[in-house]
């Protein structure tokens, strides 16, 4: 999404057969950059029940960054999740983009 969030949008409305115009789909895609899902009190902990989340602490969208786990996760953390998620997701027909530069 990150990429290419126009296609994004295409695939999802393909995905769940919703014709939009060519307006409507600006207009999503305008609203769905992460800049703007930041500010919109309705993508984040605003509209969520307390026992769901700890207001105040965090945020429930943090930087928008591709990559940016790198920053936190260490070197054998990174490993260990890579090992149980290629074990999770063999089967899958799809691929998962990890970073801008490359599919896993």
């Amino acid at each position: 999404m990150k990429k290419d969030l126009r296609s994004a949008v295409l695939k999802i409305c393909n995905f769940i057969g919703k014709k939009l115009s060519e307006e409507e789909i600006e207009s999503v895609v305008r609203q769905a950059t992460f800049e703007n899902m930041q500010k919109d009190p309705r993508a984040n902990y605003e509209n969520m029940p307390d026992d769901m989340a700890i207001k105040g602490k965090g945020r429930f969208l943090r930087k928008g960054t591709v990559g940016d786990w790198k920053n936190t996760m260490t070197v054998a953390q990174s490993e260990r999740f890579d090992e149980v998620l290629k074990e999770k997701i063999q089967t899958l027909p799809i691929k998962f983009t990890w970073d801008t530069e490359s599919e896993m």
